[in-house]
């Protein structure tokens, strides 16, 4: 593990290695450290990004103090090589540095930059660092030409030396050219270099060996190489050619060595001026003298004089002015036609005579010159306002240079300032105040004469700007201006153009339009006034506006005129009329007779072009019209037929509104109408009824028993609807029976225990609440029958057989409850989707609703019961498992017993239990097949103590009477729970889809009524919807 661990630190140390080595095959190190002043050293054509040093190691400064480092580069144009690390100082090169460009050939080479450190708030030193670049040898030594050619008389003697071009080298002195080696060359020839103090070559020169003989050999070729001091030495070449010429012993001797002359200026060309001569002892093509001008000469008057190359005569060539050259002085060379000796040089020169060619010279010096080059003063300048500098000169002498002068405008003047007969200086100034709106420009002449002869006269022209002051206020054409646009046109129309004017110039007469103030209906181009609109506009709305334009210019301060613009908005037939509500409820009592007004509607054309009121029809639907009826101008409602609100409580249509233009726009309101109810309908009794009206009981000791219950309705609304039950008849059923006005139950008011067997008959008066009040009455018969079963009377008792059902029953479900709980926790733990609702199955008690699906059946006598657990149950949470809470209907669902609906059921079903008292059946015909004792399901089966005032009265239990042989059929109660979604039991295998009974019935109990039907499904649409934590704990 040691190894392994050594290995892999070195490993890691390896890059750091690297990085010494490389910074040390770059030679970058720290040489001195000296406060705040440190030295490095950097080797030339280092790479971008080079390490050069660490600045707070070497400066003594603590970096882990949260110093941050900057370089300072305001002025300093070093700084431009380098960067730094902000936090840890580390500085390193910016880009590549080259020392021949920064200082070529110069011993030392140093870069100096400072570098900040500093810690906010009070900690800040300044570092200052010189970084010496060190030379590479990255120059070869050149030499200005590759080829040069030398000419040697062959007389030379021997041990004469010629200089040639030394060699350049742009690296430091270090790597400069060191040595010089002929390559190849003559024995004719060496090459010979001088030194310096240093050592360092200083001259180049070739010395002749030998004595030369053109004629022997006229031509020698060198090549000489120049050697740097690099390591391994760079090097350049020379090529050089050497021509021996022939010997000419005599140069040319001029005469005279200055040579003199006069000329009139302006004189022709060709003109001789004077002639220059030389000699020369040589004979023959040596002895031939050629003259010439030097070469300073002919490039500064070589286009003014001319000589003549064999007879050295000087002419005039070009035009001569005294003015601008007096004298001329010319250098003049004889040489002889060889070539071979240095001229022979001779001064000549020329004085220029004066004549009156020139006219006084006028020069005007400007302060205010516009970009045109003319002569500006503002307008608002008071008198002798200075404008301009003016100076005139004759350039002739004498008479010929004096001169007067004279300015041609009387807005203006002229005042001396300096005045001398060929110079003079004035001033022009403003004799009066300008206004540049009456004149706007200013052209004069200043004329200037000469005394010459001929006089000359000089005319220049001034031209005098004057500037615009912002003194004037924009003004409109109109005092105001009107505009007529018609309403809906798109955004962008044109309203109106306003236009101004400002007779002041440039910014000061350049005019922008805006308005007063913002306006969100209207726009105005700044530059051209014109007046649009930003969005359709309505007439209905606003009919005009005013709006108040501003023109200003753009001087400074600027100035500003108003003027108000008045836009009409014409009308259009746009707007349907608007009907003051968009519905309309109103009510008529449903006894109104025909053509009763009901009430009004009304509308409003917001258009000002529309003429007379809106045109009222009814529009819908279309059966509307047979009942209803509307004014087509006042727009009232009217009766067309007689109403009836127990057929149709209320009536909903649409009634339009148009105006009368061409095309006709128009609108529409909802119109509702409830119909009041009238007292026009008495109530009708639901129990008893002719076929059902007799009730049979036992003959009980118990005060206060429901017999029956009377029930009632009135489909009038409410309050009238509302019906009160009142006991009349003999005195013998007032002495024993009582009748509860509000809910129609009968209860024993004195015992029946002496009484064998007896009819009573109670006369029934049922009153509505209507006023006037509709009454109606009805009979109704009860048997007291001492040899029914005295349980028959108490409705708390339940029978020992019953109750050993019950307790069968209450275990059977216990247990399936029990494994429904312990199969829905499995699934809940493997299924991370559970779903949200629960399905159980709608069961009746007592009876079949055959709906398509498996339903329960049970039977007190016979205890048939068919259950089906078909359907999926997912329960929300585990604790909805735990028990299934026995509820009833009614208290489930407030305030159902107290419908109509609810009524209507009960009082059919109650007449059948009094039938059934009456007669004192407590079974059914053996011939009839059906089951010995029948169970209300209107209410839990297992409940037998619940509030008589939140639930149906419950018939007692009865027994079989196998004697009797008649039976009064009941009606089914209404289901106990409203059907909710499941899977259909027909999709299911039978053995989850049918449950046998615990006991078998010889026949199923009698089909529903249709009429109660209906009810029922009136209460399960209307009334009971039970959620799942409301279902009972106990159901059949």
């Amino acid at each position: 593990m040691a190894t392994k661990h050594t290995i892999k630190r070195n490993v890691m140390l390896y890059p750091a290695v690297m990085e010494v080595i490389l910074v040390l095959l770059l030679q970058i190190f720290v040489l001195t450290r000296a406060s705040n002043k440190i030295s490095y050293s950097l080797y030339e054509e280092a790479p971008a990004y080079t390490y050069v040093g660490n600045v707070p190691q070497a400066s003594g400064l603590n970096s882990s103090t949260g110093l941050q480092f900057s370089i300072l580069s305001t002025s300093n144009p070093d700084s431009e090589y380098f960067i730094i690390d902000e936090l840890e100082g580390i500085l390193r090169t910016r880009q590549k540095v080259d020392r021949e460009v920064i200082c070529p050939k110069e011993v030392t080479c140093q870069l100096k930059v400072d570098v900040a450190a500093k810690s906010p708030p009070d900690v800040f030193e300044v570092v200052k660092i010189i970084v010496d670049i060190l030379d590479e040898n990255d120059n070869a030594p050149q030499f200005s030409e590759t080829h040069i050619t030398r000419s040697i008389p062959e007389n030379t003697q021997p041990g004469r030396s010629f200089s040639i071009p030394l060699a350049l080298d742009l690296d430091s002195p270090k790597f400069g050219v060191v040595e010089y080696r002929e390559v190849s060359g003559s024995t004719a020839f060496l090459i010979k270099v001088t030194e310096d103090g240093t050592g360092k070559p200083e001259g180049l020169y070739i010395v002749l060996k030998q004595e030369l003989d053109r004629e022997d050999r006229d031509l020698y070729q060198m090549t000489i190489a120049a050697l740097d001091g690099g390591v391994p030495a760079r090097t350049g070449t020379l090529a050089l050619t050497i021509s021996v010429q022939d010997v000419n012993d005599h140069p040319p001797q001029f005469t005279q060595p200055l040579f003199t002359a006069e000329v009139e200026e302006n004189a022709a060309s060709g003109e001789v001026v004077t002639s220059v001569a030389a000699v020369d002892e040589d004979e023959g093509e040596n002895g031939v003298i050629v003259y010439s001008f030097d070469a300073k000469t002919v490039q500064d008057y070589g286009g003014v004089f001319s000589i003549d190359s064999q007879t050295g005569l000087v002419t005039v060539t070009g035009e001569l002015d005294r003015e601008d050259r007096e004298m001329y002085e010319l250098l003049v060379t004889a040489q002889d036609k060889q070539g071979v000796w240095l001229p022979s040089e001779a001064k000549v020169r020329v004085t220029v005579l004066d004549q009156n060619d020139n006219a006084p010279l006028v020069t005007i010096h400007v302060e205010t010159m516009g970009p045109d080059g003319q002569i500006q003063i503002y307008e608002d300048e008071p008198a002798g306002s200075y404008i301009a500098y003016i100076s005139v000169k004759d350039p002739d002498s004498g008479r010929n240079s004096f001169f007067s002068c004279a300015l041609e405008n009387p807005d203006f003047q002229l005042d001396v300032v300096n005045e001398s007969p060929s110079e003079a200086e004035y001033t022009l100034v403003t004799s009066r105040s300008l206004d540049r709106e009456v004149i706007a420009q200013y052209a004069m002449k200043v004329v200037c004469a000469d005394q010459g002869d001929p006089v000359r006269t000089s005319s220049t022209d001034i031209v005098v700007n004057v500037l615009d002051v912002n003194d004037n206020l924009p003004f409109f054409s109109q005092p105001f201006y009107s505009a007529d646009v018609a309403e809906n046109l798109p955004r962008g129309t044109e309203v109106a153009v306003v236009t101004a004017s400002d007779p002041d110039a440039t910014d000061n007469g350049r005019l922008k339009y805006s308005f007063a103030k913002y306006n969100m209906y209207f726009s105005i181009d700044a530059g051209t006034g014109r007046i649009s609109t930003k969005m359709p506009l309505d007439h209905e709305q606003i009919q005009n506006y005013t709006l108040v334009v501003i023109a200003e210019d753009h001087g400074s301060p600027p100035a500003n005129s108003t003027v108000k613009v008045i836009v009409n908005i014409v009308d259009l037939n746009d707007e349907a009329p608007v009907f003051t509500l968009s519905k309309y409820t109103m009510g008529i009592n449903e006894l109104a007779e025909f053509g009763s007004k009901i009430g009004q509607v009304a509308a409003r054309d917001p258009d000002s072009v529309s003429t007379g009121e809106p045109v009222y029809t009814l529009v819908g639907p279309a059966d509307i019209h047979q009942v209803f009826s509307v004014s087509q101008n006042s727009g009232e409602i009217f009766t067309k037929t007689a109403l009836d609100r127990e057929t149709t409580p209320g009536y909903s249509f649409i009634v339009k509104a148009s105006d009368a233009e061409d095309p006709s726009l128009s609108s529409t309101a909802t119109v509702s109408i409830y119909l009041i109810d009238a007292n026009d309908n008495a109530p009708v009794i639901d129990f008893p009824s002719t076929e059902n009206n007799t009730i049979h009981m036992a003959n009980t000791d118990f005060i206060g028993q429901e017999v029956t219950r009377i029930r009632a309705h009135d489909i009038d609304a409410s309050p009238s609807n509302q019906v009160a039950y009142y006991l009349t008849g003999t005195e013998d059923s007032l002495t024993y029976f009582s009748l509860n006005e509000g809910t129609g139950q009968i209860l024993t008011r004195h015992s029946l225990k002496d009484i064998v067997f007896k009819s009573f008959r109670l006369n029934i008066l049922i009153r509505d609440s209507g006023s006037p009040p509709k009454t109606v009455s009805t009979q109704i018969y009860i048997m007291v029958n001492s040899t029914l079963s005295d349980s028959y009377s108490r409705p708390s008792s339940l029978t020992s057989s019953n109750m050993a059902i019950v307790i069968a029953v209450v275990t059977i479900s216990a247990v399936l409850i029990i494994l429904l709980i312990v199969a829905i926790v499995v699934v809940k733990r493997n299924d991370d989707k559970l779903t949200k609702s629960t399905y159980i199955r709608k069961m009746f008690a007592g009876q079949v609703l055959d709906n398509g699906d498996n339903a329960g059946i049970v039977e007190d006598g016979c205890m048939q019961t068919q259950m089906d657990f078909t359907q999926d149950v997912s329960l929300e949470d585990e604790e909805d498992n735990k028990q299934i809470r026995q509820i009833s209907v009614e208290s489930s669902v407030p305030g159902l017993k107290d419908t109509a609906t609810w009524q209507q059921f009960y009082g059919d079903k109650g007449k059948m239990h009094e039938a059934d008292r009456d007669s004192g059946v407590s079974g059914a015909d053996s011939d009839s097949g059906r089951c010995s004792e029948e169970v209300d399901s209107s209410r839990p089966s297992f409940n037998t103590s619940m509030e008589q005032d939140a639930t149906p009265p419950r018939p007692p239990s009865r027994q079989r009477d196998r004697n009797q042989s008649a039976w009064h059929k009941q009606p089914p109660a209404p289901p106990m729970f409203d059907e909710i979604p499941r899977r259909s039991a027909r999709d299911m295998p039978r053995s989850r889809r049918e449950v046998p009974p615990t006991d078998a019935c010889t026949s199923l109990p009698p089909k529903v009524p249709p009429k109660n039907r209906s009810l029922i499904h009136e209460l399960n649409a209307s009334h009971l919807h039970v959620s799942s934590k409301e279902m009972s704990s106990s159901y059949v």
